[in-house]
């Protein structure tokens, strides 16, 4: 298990952390592109939220091929961000990736990551590949025109261009260095709790995106950002206990705040220029998405005319 202060060393260099709940439907395909990897020397930990379809049995039958693999299941369904944060718990790389049940990796991807970090001159958090997106069929739709590739600079500057950029999270699904992920309050029991690790963690180091598309993510009827149309659905996918204590962005400019005082090894100064930061790019941000809409209700306006 991962201690801020201690890695450890033995093992594994990598660690894929595969977090699922009912996942029968893609996760065989998955775990064959996971094991496709050209890059051999990683591990593969599944956190298994107490499915009740035919995950269990299919993630045991890997594990009993294949021993890198290690099958971890909680007793009863505690939500999407402690089983996340289990992965990693769990997790003995010196890099890690969080993994979903229903993407799919390229075979080059760990090795062209894991090469990109022990080549690189700059100080690296996260290296991520854009996206093919593919539907239930496995079939490609389009290719992600999201950005955060952010190198370079200070904790600052980074942070605030990410707080400009951020779309879709991608980058959460990337090949991470497991000592800074451990100074982060890892996945929250919120929505866009993604957001708020990634900005933790672009503080502490910079995002390099490889250019070629080297993962598919899925989208179907049953992912989680489909099969959950409220906030209150989204709230109890993340954790089933949690309640919604206040409005969704009110709630994620809150956690900004805090993750940035709650980061792990950061000076005070530091986290107080973080936090400016934030006040200042949140708010930013906002008016840039206002004024976005309120040209395009123009634009609809006069065509209409």
């Amino acid at each position: 298990m991962h201690d801020a202060s201690v890695l450890e060393t033995d093992g594994p260099l990598v660690t894929i952390g595969l977090p699922v709940y009912n996942g029968e439907n893609f996760i065989a395909e998955a775990l064959d592109s996971i094991l496709s990897q050209t890059y051999r020397n990683f591990e593969l930990v599944i956190t298994d939220n107490a499915s009740t379809d035919r995950t269990q049995a299919i993630c045991e039958r890997y594990a009993a091929r294949d021993p890198r693999i290690r099958y971890h299941r909680f007793d009863q369904n505690a939500g999407a961000a402690k089983n996340y944060n289990r992965a990693f718990e769990l997790s003995q790389g010196k890099y890690f990736k969080w993994a979903a049940h229903d993407d799919l990796l390229y075979p080059e991807f760990l090795k062209t990551a894991v090469e990109v970090f022990e080549n690189a001159q700059q100080n690296l958090c996260i290296v991520y590949s854009r996206v093919h997106y593919i539907d239930g069929k496995g079939e490609t739709t389009h290719l992600d025109q999201e950005t955060l590739d952010v190198e370079g600079g200070t904790a600052a500057q980074r942070l605030f261009l990410f707080l400009q950029r951020i779309s879709l999270a991608t980058p959460v699904f990337g090949l991470m260095r497991s000592d800074y992920v451990a100074r982060t309050g890892l996945i929250g029991s919120f929505i866009a709790s993604d957001y708020v690790f990634l900005a933790q963690a672009i503080v502490l180091g910079g995002f390099r995106e490889l250019p070629e598309p080297l993962i598919k993510l899925r989208i179907h009827a049953a992912a989680s950002r489909h099969a959950n149309t409220s906030n209150k659905d989204v709230l109890r996918w993340f954790d089933p206990k949690a309640r919604m204590v206040m409005p969704v962005r009110l709630r994620l400019f809150w956690e900004y705040l805090r993750g940035m005082f709650a980061l792990r090894g950061l000076g005070a100064g530091q986290k107080l220029v973080c936090a400016a930061t934030v006040l200042v790019g949140f708010p930013v941000k906002r008016l840039r998405v206002f004024a976005g809409r309120l040209r395009r209700k123009v634009t609809n306006a006069r065509q209409s005319a």
